[in-house]
């Protein structure tokens, strides 16, 4: 074999590994496209967890519930992440803030 028959089957081996690499790669391509390209920035709707028959109350004492909607610095989580509807997010906003008064809650989770 001449030195110009190894370039050949060496150039060739590399031709055949990239198409097969980039065959691998369209398949892929494929399988992941329609999440891709479907609605990036579409969310679900959510519904008022409060809303539903047999929700529980918002009520003051209820201190489990309500520490489920404040963050870890003390703050009231934005309706827009819980999914609650304006007319609860008020009533639980002011249940929150009567517990604060009360010391049923502590003003901030950390310790």
């Amino acid at each position: 074999m001449t030195t110009e028959n190894k370039i050949v089957e060496k150039t060739e081996e590399v031709v055949a590994t990239e198409v097969t690499k980039t065959a691998s790669t369209e398949t892929s391509f494929a399988k992941v496209s329609p999440r891709l390209y479907g609605r990036p920035y579409f969310q679900r709707s959510k519904s008022c967890p409060f809303s539903k028959p047999n929700s529980p109350k918002i009520d003051y004492k209820d201190t489990r519930l309500l520490s489920r909607y404040i963050s870890e610095y003390g703050k009231i989580i934005p309706r827009h992440i819980t999914g609650v509807s304006a007319k609860k997010q008020r009533e639980l906003a002011n249940a929150i803030k009567r517990a604060r008064h009360l010391a049923l809650l502590s003003p901030t989770s950390r310790v």
